[in-house]
């Protein structure tokens, strides 16, 4: 099983590669979407051990809602994470090309 750390670590390579040469793309809403939802865990026992490991994702309310119970905050509160997380990378992946283009 895989901690809340290394999802995210995982995810990003996910679309670090989806964007590889031609797959680039200005839009990555629908892409990072698609990526936090694969990545968010869906039994109730990961979703326990995330939490377990990040007392902040059964404390915080999500943004996004949720069914207001305890796991639905929680698996909420993780996709949001991974959500901002794979923005964040975008970002850094933007960056990057701009460099390597300023660079050719």
């Amino acid at each position: 099983m895989m901690n809340l750390y290394d999802t995210i670590e995982y995810a990003k390579s996910e679309l670090a590669d989806n964007l590889e040469g031609e797959g680039w793309t200005d839009e990555p809403h629908d892409l990072i979407t698609e990526l936090a939802d694969q990545a968010t865990p869906i039994y109730t026992y990961d979703i326990l051990a995330f939490a377990q490991e990040n007392l902040w994702l059964a404390t915080e309310e999500p943004e996004i809602g949720s069914d207001g119970t305890a796991i639905g905050i929680i698996s909420a509160n993780i996709y949001e994470h991974i959500s901002q997380e794979l923005w964040n990378h975008y970002d850094e992946l933007v960056k990057e090309r701009e460099l390597e283009n300023e660079l050719y």
